[in-house]
């Protein structure tokens, strides 16, 4: 199974620092709040937000990449994918 992302924009004038860093947590812990919200009841609607949480969370991980000066994660994606095979992740 694969998801795709496509290209993802970065905002201009991203910063390497703290605050950039800690915008990938808050979209993360924004993440999981919609989907505690969501697992408790499988509503679409809920599903839809979580859905945008996500894109939210993947864009801020792409700040902070354009950030350091990173705007091709590919490499760095299919190395975690090894190591993920590696450690059995993929297997059913």
């Amino acid at each position: 199974m694969r998801v795709n992302v496509g290209t993802v924009r970065a905002f201009p004038g991203v910063l390497p620092d703290k605050a950039q860093a800690v915008k990938v947590v808050e979209e993360a812990a924004e993440v999981f709040s919609a989907w505690e919200q969501w697992s408790g009841v499988r509503d679409e609607g809920i599903r839809d937000m979580l859905v945008g949480e996500l894109a939210d969370c993947v864009t801020a991980c792409a700040n902070l990449a354009a950030a350091l000066g990173v705007y091709d994660l590919a490499r760095a994606v299919k190395e975690a994918e090894v190591r993920n095979e590696e450690r059995g992740r993929y297997e059913e």
